[in-house]
């Protein structure tokens, strides 16, 4: 049986009986941006058994683009010299930054253009969603096997396109439930201004989705934990929630 594996922040693990596919695993103990974003909670401890992990399986990465909080130079060199690692696939950009990246580890990389479905093994496959417009490079991803679908939209602002999108039926959902900027950015000011401005913004960006009801329709269980959902008040069923989404969280359909 095909088992969805959640190892922190953004990084799944689809695992078959004969393969792996990691997306964006962020598993260094450096953090990122030079070492002014950490993971919460810490998964560091979890790199090493998913080095482990890929001993006795084909194993593939798909990134979902270049910013250091997915593309983990640190973990994919450990990742690309496991004996069965078997290559990369990304997003087809148009900025060849992180193909060039990639290339340097000596192994396939696969791009795969906006729409595109494309197979990784004989029962796992991907198909992607691209956002490359300006500064703006990411992409979202539907992983399908034979039991199970996962949408991983991470950060991509992909939301405009979900009501037009051609889905199958969505087990699992992965979407962004705070902002984000590329890099760090910081203020000095009183701890009253700064008490004020983050009260006012907690409410409007950290605690609620907004994908599409009709898309939301689609899906088994959204692994969003804690998160208000935008529309429920408009729509009769709303997504289960993975109220205990914990990283190391496996997940299987039965």
């Amino acid at each position: 049986m095909n088992k969805l594996y959640f190892y922190g922040h953004n990084c799944f693990v689809a695992e078959s009986a004969a393969a792996l596919l990691i997306i964006d695993p962020w598993l260094t103990p450096q953090g990122a941006f030079f070492g002014s974003w950490h993971q919460f909670p810490d998964n560091t401890h979890l790199r090493q058994p998913l080095v482990e992990k890929t001993a006795d399986k084909d194993t593939y990465v798909y990134l979902t683009h270049e910013h250091r909080d997915h593309f983990d130079p640190e973990t994919l060199s450990m990742l690309a010299a496991a004996p069965r690692f078997r290559g990369f696939f990304i997003p087809a950009f148009h900025d060849p930054y992180l193909r060039e990246q990639l290339e340097a580890y000596g192994k396939s990389v696969t791009e795969v253009a906006d729409t595109h479905k494309q197979a990784v093994t004989d029962d796992i496959g991907i198909q992607v969603f691209v956002s490359d417009v300006g500064v703006n490079h990411d992409s979202a991803v539907l992983v399908t096997t034979p039991d199970f679908t996962l949408l991983n939209q991470n950060d991509c602002k992909i939301f405009d396109r979900l009501q037009t999108i051609e889905l199958p039926r969505i087990n699992y959902y992965s979407v962004q439930f705070s902002g984000a900027t590329w890099h760090p950015v910081c203020f000095r000011m009183p701890d009253e201004d700064k008490r004020r401005i983050s009260e006012k913004k907690l409410p409007s960006s950290s605690t609620m989705c907004w994908a599409p009801s009709a898309f939301c329709g689609r899906i088994s269980t959204c692994l969003r934990p804690g998160l208000q959902c935008s529309l429920f008040s408009t729509r009769s069923s709303a997504p289960s929630p993975a109220a205990s989404l914990r990283t190391s969280s496996s997940w299987s359909i039965s």
